[in-house]
């Protein structure tokens, strides 16, 4: 059985930091996606700690 996320409801996700994004950029870009994706203006989305921008490594984004 297939799975969906409600992003809208709340959600945690684990995506991978690409070398020189910045915590607050993966966030924005996500964030940015994930609107135009569900058709909504608004998401609300943090992130459960921050990388040094010139480190790659997984984070934990929240909805």
């Amino acid at each position: 059985m297939a799975r969906t996320l409600d992003l809208v409801a709340g959600a945690t996700l684990a995506l991978d930091k690409p070398l020189t994004w910045s915590s607050f950029s993966l966030v924005n870009k996500f964030r940015y996606e994930a609107c135009r994706y569900l058709g909504i203006r608004k998401l609300k989305v943090g992130h459960a700690g921050t990388l040094d921008p010139l480190a790659t490594g997984v984070m934990i984004l929240c909805t």
